[in-house]
């Protein structure tokens, strides 16, 4: 007797049978789930088990990461850990350079790791935008007491910089220095960004502003960078 090639019930002559087993085990009309309030991979991804979900986290870029945070309780906490983010920010100051001083040559930045007055979070919105833009608004102050405004990229160096003024004053780079809050840009193989990003940590409009340096003559007393 022949077998029902859906339940493999004996259907013998019965007419009509495959037409309803059709029905039942593969209904044409499948149920409409009910629409979701966002994506569905985002909403679920917090329900993903810890070690896959961290891979997907670390993989994402900033942008991504703020996305996902949104997609469910879940995912909020994951993309809230601070240890994280901190990891993310370190990666973007590597980033900015073409290798990182170690400071036997006497010079100290303000990386990431060292910075305590801002939250982890922050710290990577700023590196993220500092990396992800092209140009840098700089006023530079010269020792004639006028302002000079220059459009630079942020990975340009501090000894570009200094030859762009040289350009423009006609002081020797080897005679003068730029100081910025405070801080000598001393070693000249660093990108600007190195000594400017805590800058842009304040509000939105300081994206805006551009940046003031100062120029001061080199003096023997100041501290020196090895490198130079």
């Amino acid at each position: 007797m022949p077998r029902c090639m859906l339940c493999g019930a004996h259907v013998g002559g019965a007419d009509g049978h495959f037409d309803t087993c059709f029905e039942r085990h593969c209904p044409v009309s499948p149920p409409v789930a009910a629409p979701l309030s966002r994506p569905p991979m985002l909403f679920w991804m917090g329900r993903v088990p810890p070690e896959p979900a961290l891979l997907v986290r670390n993989y994402l870029a900033l942008p991504e990461r703020l996305a996902l945070a949104c997609g469910s309780w879940h995912a909020k906490m994951l993309c809230d850990d601070e240890e994280a983010w901190d990891q993310y920010a370190s990666t973007l100051w590597a980033s900015l350079w073409a290798a990182v001083p170690d400071g036997t040559c006497g010079c100290r930045f303000a990386s990431p790791q060292h910075v305590r007055s801002i939250d982890p979070k922050t710290k990577a919105l700023v590196l993220w935008k500092i990396d992800s833009i092209t140009t840098l608004q700089i006023r530079v102050k010269t020792m004639c007491q006028d302002y000079r405004s220059l459009s630079v990229g942020p990975h340009t160096s501090v000894a570009e910089l200094k030859d762009l003024m040289e350009i423009r004053t006609g002081l020797v780079p080897n005679e003068c220095e730029l100081i910025h809050e405070q801080k000598l840009l001393r070693h000249l193989k660093a990108p600007i960004a190195a000594y400017l990003w805590v800058s842009f940590r304040r509000d939105l409009a300081s994206w805006q502003r551009p940046l003031r340096l100062e120029m001061l003559l080199r003096l023997k007393q100041l501290p020196w960078c090895s490198e130079t």
